[in-house]
């Protein structure tokens, strides 16, 4: 069962049936501009099956209570915002979502090269996690603005504590125009390895406070354990500032793709090949 702070609970007809969240009717409650702020800690195992969407306002200026939290070279705001691209859908909220067992995993680890290895993997994921977004949240109009693997290993300093450190916090869209939403799949090619992951969550955070030792704890947040096949999926405004969290032990591999609106194509679009 995840582990979840009490307070005051509603039950939700989408979620599995022993969750229970503080999330329901949040874009009812609030305006298209007030962030929630949640009263929960929530962490999805990797022995769990997970089929969670949350709906939620989308932010209509800048969160500066998380983005204090990023690094110098984060910006804080882009306009416009999200609610107003052509490819989002009238009156829906934005939202964030974990869900397990939608996506046809394959073994592409005998690839020749780098190179082979990054065509197996555009070739088959792009597509369906291009139609879960299409499906699950109706999205029409996207295009495929960045691809990548990406791989984190543990530094020979990390520490246990440090998995709590969200120094790498930011919000997508803010970065870059072209992450309109992101989708990110565990490949978990480390499961074979003789060192077992330990760590490298994805931390979605609503709430952030500085710890006596100075590193960033959160308050209020999702935090995603690694399990080969999950997919995170999320729009990329201040909404969903997140971070990958520090790896203690192994690696942790996956496949990151980011779209934005193909009937605006003024987007600043970057290179799927970076």
């Amino acid at each position: 069962m995840h582990n979840i702070r009490p307070c005051a609970l509603l039950a939700s007809a989408v979620l599995l049936p022993m969750v229970a969240h503080c999330f329901g009717g949040l874009a009812e409650k609030f305006s298209d501009g007030a962030l929630p702020k949640t009263c929960t800690m929530q962490r999805f195992r990797r022995d769990e099956n997970i089929s969670r969407v949350q709906w939620l306002p989308c932010a209509s200026s800048a969160n500066m209570n998380l983005h204090n939290f990023t690094g110098p070279s984060h910006k804080a705001w882009r306009d416009p915002p999200l609610k107003e691209l052509c490819c989002f859908p009238a009156n829906q909220p934005c939202f964030r979502a974990v869900l397990d067992g939608r996506i046809s995993m394959l073994d592409g680890t005998d690839a020749a090269s780098p190179h082979a290895l990054r065509e197996f993997l555009k070739k088959n994921y792009v597509g369906q996690v291009h139609k879960l977004l299409e499906d699950e949240f109706h999205l029409q109009n996207l295009h495929v603005s960045g691809a990548v693997r990406k791989e984190y290993f543990a530094k020979p300093t990390s520490k246990e504590a440090t998995q709590r450190n969200w120094t790498d916090l930011h919000a997508d869209y803010y970065e870059n125009g072209a992450y309109v939403f992101t989708t990110l799949l565990y490949l978990g090619e480390e499961e074979a390895d003789s060192v077992k992951l330990r760590g490298g969550e994805t931390g979605i955070a609503d709430g952030l406070e500085f710890a006596k030792d100075s590193t960033i704890s959160a308050t209020s947040a999702w935090v995603i354990e690694p399990k080969r096949g999950r997919v995170v999926i999320f729009t990329g405004g201040g909404e969903n500032y997140h971070a990958p969290l520090p790896v203690v032990k192994g690696r942790r591999t996956t496949w990151n793709t980011w779209f934005s609106c193909e009937c605006s194509m003024n987007d600043a679009l970057v290179d799927d090949n970076e």
